[in-house]
């Protein structure tokens, strides 16, 4: 569809190009003096859509899949990326049914890739494996199955809290100011 708009404007723009060129050439005739700022005035018109078009021409067509798919990688690759099952298994000893009960209860972030395999942002961890505190909180609080809506929550700033993120306030230890936000925010659905 948007290239259909694009040759739409192509199209457009030839023949505003054509109108120009047309009062350009009545602007140096001799008109009488209410013709010629009719002229004019259609000339500016005409130039003032040409540079709107050019503009137009210019933007990158949006694309809503590659949108969703910049910020799904974004939010995977966020302050250092994720823990696979395995890795953390390795690392903190969480066995797959610990992993599989905190998930089924809505106490771990996660996803799953294609795979279907799980991963956790090691952004919510602590250095010993557990969990930063406050998250579960939070996690608890909003009750998503939107894995994403739930990352963006933690890594996005918010006005309201002087344009920090949760995670920063949450590893400060402004546990009760982010739940709090996080509380006011699921009571209007605006997380």
């Amino acid at each position: 569809m948007i290239n259909t708009v694009l040759e739409s404007v192509d199209e457009s723009e030839s023949r505003l190009q054509e109108v120009e060129r047309a009062a350009s050439r009545l602007k140096a005739e001799k008109l009488p003096k209410e013709a010629r700022a009719e002229v004019v005035r259609i000339h500016r018109g005409v130039l003032k859509v040409l540079v709107a078009l050019k503009r137009l021409q210019s933007l990158a067509p949006f694309s809503p899949e590659e949108a969703g798919e910049r910020l799904v990688g974004e939010l995977q690759a966020a302050e250092g990326g994720a823990f696979s099952g395995q890795e953390l298994r390795k690392a903190f000893k969480l066995t797959p049914q610990v992993l599989h009960r905190r998930r089924k209860e809505r106490r771990i972030i996660y996803w799953r890739d294609a795979r279907h395999d799980f991963f956790y942002p090691r952004w919510q961890f602590t250095a010993t494996g557990a969990l930063l505190p406050g998250v579960q909180d939070v996690l608890q609080i909003f009750n998503s199955g939107d894995e994403w809506r739930v990352m963006s929550y933690f890594l996005g700033p918010r006005k309201q809290l002087n344009n920090r993120r949760p995670l920063d306030l949450l590893r400060a230890g402004e546990i009760a100011k982010v739940i709090a936000h996080a509380r006011d925010h699921a009571a209007e659905n605006t997380w």
